[in-house]
């Protein structure tokens, strides 16, 4: 193993899984640690003041790393955690830039939630991992550039089968089934809610290929990190990871009473200890929440029967072509049938996606979860130092409007983060 991937790695192992992140960071990071992860600031104090926090929350962390890469200066590590004995469990994925003695000194990630099983049966994680060809490093990395360029960006769309297989195309994404024609489906719709934009990064070695890519997800901005496997020239397996600012529902303000000049933090702390982040609140925001899935149900239902009459109707189109096909010759029916096929593709994702709200379950959790949630947060809030303090702050406060005698305050609570037992909003 090299130096770069053995710094890389045991920043994860030493620093996080074993709990020694200062010693991990100071010993494997260079002359500068500049740090992309939100939340986590620059440097060796950044990183110990968001993980030290981390590793006293989470007492069991299990981590592996799944598949790591280095090309030249940069390194690519996909790592599962589970927290906990399984409390929570998630992919991350990692870009670390060195310097020339290997030690780190630029980190970008993206993170999002374990996926036990896909609509084809895999997880977000399984498949191979061992590297292979070598020799066609430089090669694979040209293909994921130009699926990138002309297919995700949009340049050339058309060109699609240059880059994907059309015989085994293995995907990992938590929404979508195997084959090239449901990815297909997807990457041509003229509006598909996932639109790339910069390639910002491009690590590869042998047989797998990463990529970090600025990108809109139904209109906000996300980083998006694909991990591609290319086998005789073609792409035949995905993984990906997607993270942002989704814009959620449940917005709310409350005025504040006064807020002097003289301390307008703790003025805000006053308002979201005893307002926001209490019992009363988030048990209020789950009925809200509740509510709100219920009315959306009878839509949609109606979305899924509308959506299974058209698959039928392109069922039965393509059974009729093929007849045609079989009695005159296929030049007479196979464009139309491609067509119909694609139509097809299309259906089955949107329909996949109508059902999974329509399984969507009421958000159950416990007076007692909310409870024990809650208070650590509302002490890190009243006793930690100000840089703590505001680090929290942040994820709670969307925006705060003072005035000469008082201060409205936006803010959203991260119910995300409590517990996995619950279904996500739309």
């Amino acid at each position: 193993m090299s130096k770069r991937l053995d710094n890389a790695m045991n920043l994860y192992l030493e620093g996080i899984r074993d709990g020694k992140a200062r010693e991990a960071v100071t010993k494997y990071t260079g002359a500068r640690y500049t740090q992309h992860s939100t939340g986590v600031k620059d440097g060796i104090e950044g990183f110990v003041e968001f993980f030290e926090p981390f590793i006293a929350r989470n007492r069991i962390r299990d981590i592996e790393i799944l598949r790591a890469l280095e090309d030249g200066q940069h390194v690519f590590l996909q790592v599962y955690q589970s927290l906990n004995d399984g409390e929570s469990q998630w992919v991350t994925t990692d870009f670390f830039d060195t310097d020339e003695d290997g030690k780190i000194i630029e980190h970008w990630y993206v993170i999002s939630q374990y996926v036990p099983q896909t609509p084809s049966g895999h997880t977000s994680v399984d498949g191979p991992t061992e590297i292979t060809d070598l020799d066609k490093t430089e090669a694979n990395k040209q293909i994921v550039r130009d699926l990138v360029r002309d297919v995700l960006v949009g340049e050339k769309p058309e060109n699609i089968n240059n880059y994907v297989s059309s015989e085994q195309y293995i995907q990992h994404n938590a929404d979508m089934p195997d084959g090239l024609e449901h990815f297909k489906a997807l990457a041509l719709a003229k509006d598909r809610p996932l639109v790339y934009g910069e390639l910002v990064l491009l690590v590869g070695q042998g047989n797998f290929v990463a990529t970090l890519c600025r990108a809109l997800w139904q209109g906000q901005p996300f980083a998006q990190v694909d991990l591609s496997r290319i086998q005789d020239g073609k792409v035949v397996e995905h993984w990906d990871n997607l993270c942002g600012r989704k814009k959620r529902e449940g917005w709310h303000s409350c005025s504040s009473g006064k807020i002097g000049a003289r301390g307008p933090e703790e003025g805000v702390l006053r308002i979201v200890t005893t307002r926001v982040l209490t019992s009363d609140f988030v048990i209020a925001l789950i009925a809200e929440a509740n509510q709100r899935m219920s009315q959306e149900q009878p839509k949609v239902q109606e979305q899924v029967d509308e959506t299974e009459r058209q698959l039928a109707e392109i069922e039965l189109a393509i059974a009729n072509l093929l007849d045609l096909a079989e009695r005159f010759g296929a030049a007479s029916a196979g464009p139309r049938i491609a067509e119909r096929e694609a139509e097809r593709g299309q259906l089955h994702v949107r329909l996949r996606r109508w059902e999974q709200q329509q399984e969507a379950q009421e958000l159950t959790i416990s007076p007692k979860m909310i409870e024990s949630t809650l208070k650590p947060m509302c002490e890190a809030l009243l006793e930690g130092d100000i840089r703590a303090k505001r680090d929290l702050l942040s994820k709670v406060v969307a925006k705060i409007e003072t005035g000469p005698t008082g201060a409205e305050l936006s803010y959203t609570f991260p119910l995300h983060e409590m517990t996995e037992t619950y279904t996500a909003l739309p």
